[in-house]
């Protein structure tokens, strides 16, 4: 599959809001352990959009379980996971 230059376009903008939330997870300042936790879900929801190639030429097959390459799967288990993880810490105050 070929992508057309702005699905290339697309692909690298998705990698590079990812890498931003990437390194806010990660950031010097003092923020709350759930922020960091939800920095890294959107930062695997981005790369698993990203990386997902079918996604990109058919945007109506991006997110269906059965069109997804094993990469984006395990990304798309961390996004919901780290989410989940956020969720609680944030009901639960720590």
């Amino acid at each position: 599959m070929q992508l057309q230059l702005g699905q290339k376009i697309s692909r690298i903008s998705l990698f590079f809001f990812a890498s931003i939330f990437f390194g806010c997870a990660f950031a010097p300042e003092v923020v709350a352990a759930n922020v960091r936790i939800f920095s890294l879900a959107l930062s695997a929801l981005f790369y698993c959009v990203g990386s997902n190639r079918s996604a990109l030429i058919s945007p109506t097959k991006s997110l269906q379980w059965k069109f997804m390459p094993p990469i984006p799967r395990a990304l798309f288990l961390a996004f919901f996971q780290l989410l989940a993880l956020s969720a609680v810490m944030m009901l639960l105050d720590v």
